[in-house]
């Protein structure tokens, strides 16, 4: 049979605000991998609909457990910092709800997911400041927190791609950034 399309050209853009005006000119048909804030735009004016193609994107918090960083050791404090990060307003805000909440490093649509085997952490910054509390870390005079056995406030150094190559990872490490400065 013959093919509906003579042919297709794909065209890439440095930005979603180049994107975003290539679309307004009309050069484009449809676009993907946008912000999700960028998509909502697009589809405004009633011409374009979101279109929702799953795919496995991962964005995690990964924390040092190296020898030189022994403040994370304490299983209870990693989870004390996972309960600290509001992970459904992520999916909300910043991913627009076309995302699953991750309960770990396998995709629960994957055939090596194990529900037994993934325990879900809910959002509770209250009882992450009781488990940093537990396990020996106090509050410091500046609303930081000093780990168990340390004498300065901690300072987490968060990684993450630049704004301008991937602006929603970096809207995600922002967002873990200030769900972390919550709580001291």
């Amino acid at each position: 049979p013959v093919p509906y399309l003579d042919g297709m050209v794909f065209r890439f853009c440095p930005n979603a605000a180049a994107l975003e005006a290539a679309w307004s000119l009309g050069q484009l048909d449809g676009a993907g991998g946008l912000p999700a804030e960028a998509a909502a735009r697009l589809t405004a004016g009633g011409d374009a609909r979101i279109i929702r193609y799953p795919s496995t994107t991962l964005f995690a918090v990964t924390l040092n457990l190296r020898p030189t960083h022994p403040q994370f050791r304490d299983a209870g404090v990693r989870v004390a910092l996972l309960q600290a990060i509001d992970r459904d307003a992520i999916v909300g805000s910043l991913l627009g709800g076309f995302a699953t909440r991750a309960d770990g490093l396998i995709p629960s649509t994957s055939w090596a997911f194990d529900s037994d085997a993934t325990t879900a952490i809910a959002y509770d910054p209250e009882a992450a400041t009781a488990a940093l509390v537990a396990a020996g870390w106090k509050h410091a005079a500046d609303g930081g927190w000093i780990p168990k056995g340390g004498k300065d406030p901690l300072t987490i150094e968060i990684i993450s791609p630049l704004e301008e190559a991937n602006p929603t990872a970096f809207g995600i490490a922002a967002a873990v950034a200030a769900d972390w400065q919550a709580i001291g």
